[in-house]
């Protein structure tokens, strides 16, 4: 009995300690670094403890030095670069991953902890916008200015539809209800077309785990869904304006609207969009064919200098290949890439084998989300990512131990 004092006291500090570590989602990154070291000295040294009880496994070291060679190998292809673009500590990204990743690890390695971090996160993220949207001036709007969007509006859909499968996991039956519609509100405010049909999948399987709530989300979202493909403006402008009355009860003030463009299929391919994709993932690849096998990597700033030169169009500096591979490799070299895909090929074997099918969702849409969006190009995506993973890799290995 004396002992559930002190197990019981590191249960409530890991939940706490869950709930911190979403505030990453909104840190710049030059406030991002320092509070994830500061988060994982101590996790080190757990770490150690455990090493020493051999509580870790081949695997185990086996993953952590391959993401330990990836930080290493980052830092000596981008440190010696002159920064001269707005993405930040380019040289430090993968040793804050990995370090994210140990955190994750030991910090969100129970079930409790992580449906705390995951949606704190979702909380964390609406609560931002909101916010923003409200303080943002006479214009009542989103804005690519905003700390979440620089360089791409879809990196917070790159964060909260990766995490998708763990709301799907959720014990409590409303919050997961709540949080499914509020993701497909998110996805069609920023239309982001991926996250929308990967949450249509998730609906599904929410559907089959608990029907009657899974009516009434389906049911949710088809009346949203109905509702902004009768509108006469674009899906943004369409909730934009909705929200807006409330938003000026809540304030005092009035608004006004940003833009009102006419209305687009919220699903519609082979947009302008996705023609200037596609050129510029032509530029990255042939790119990569000339510096090929860049092994250390160019660094942000160069990459984004071939990427633009001559320009896709004109007026317009874009600032990462919309292709994880491309990028990670262009910018920190194959060999850092090379490690990091392996870690998360590695995952997913071991994830599929042990049936963890939450480790396996999310790396399955981070795969998905690989092939369209940068992800490396805002230091806080990975970062939240690996912390979670890190927490379901120990989830996957204890399950391992205990078969």
């Amino acid at each position: 009995m004396q002992a559930d004092g002190p197990v019981r006291s590191f249960d409530a500090m890991a939940l706490i300690v869950a709930a911190l570590l979403a505030i990453t989602l909104v840190l710049p990154p030059k406030l991002l670094v320092p509070f994830v070291a500061a988060a994982g000295l101590p996790v080190l040294v757990v770490c150690w403890r455990e090493f020493k009880q051999s509580a870790y496994d081949g695997i185990t070291l086996f993953v952590a030095g391959l993401l330990s060679a990836s930080a290493v190998l980052c830092l000596l292809g981008t440190f010696p670069i002159n920064q001269k673009s707005d993405i930040q500590l380019e040289f430090l990204k993968f040793a804050v991953y990995t370090t994210a990743f140990i955190v994750g690890f030991v910090v969100l390695r129970g079930v409790a902890s992580w449906s705390v971090f995951v949606t704190c996160i979702y909380g964390l993220a609406i609560a931002f916008f909101v916010a923003s949207a409200i303080t943002s001036g006479p214009v009542f709007r989103i804005s690519q200015a905003w700390p979440l969007y620089p360089p791409d509006q879809n990196n917070t859909a790159s964060v909260l539809i990766p995490l998708l499968p763990a709301i799907l996991a959720l014990r409590q039956g409303i919050l997961r209800s709540v949080l499914l519609v509020l993701a497909f509100c998110f996805c069609s405010l920023i239309e982001s077309r991926i996250g929308i049909v990967i949450l249509c999948c998730v609906l599904f399987c929410n559907l089959v785990l608990d029907w009657r709530r899974g009516i009434v989300v389906i049911l949710c979202v088809a009346a949203i869904w109905l509702g902004l493909s009768s509108s006469d403006t674009t899906p943004q402008d369409t909730i934009i304006r909705l929200l807006r009355g409330p938003a000026e009860m809540v304030t005092g003030q009035e608004f006004a609207s940003d833009r009102n463009l006419p209305r687009e299929p919220l699903l519609d391919l082979g947009t302008s969009s996705d023609q200037l994709r596609l050129e510029i993932f032509a530029r990255a690849a042939s790119v990569a064919k000339q510096t090929f096998p860049n092994m250390v990597g160019m660094g942000d700033s160069a990459v984004i200098a071939a990427l633009n030169d001559p320009p896709i169009l004109e007026g317009t500096n874009f600032q990462h290949a919309h292709n994880f591979l491309l990028q990670s490799y262009l910018a920190y070299g194959s060999l850092a890439t090379l490690c990091l895909v392996s870690v998360f090929a590695i995952l997913l074997g071991l994830s599929i084998s042990k049936k963890n099918w939450i480790l396996v969702g999310t790396l399955v849409i981070v795969g998905g989300f690989a092939l369209v969006e940068a992800l490396i190009s805002d230091l806080r995506v990975l970062t939240v990512l690996m912390m979670f993973i890190g927490g379901q890799f120990h989830a996957t290995i204890s399950r391992e131990r205990h078969a």
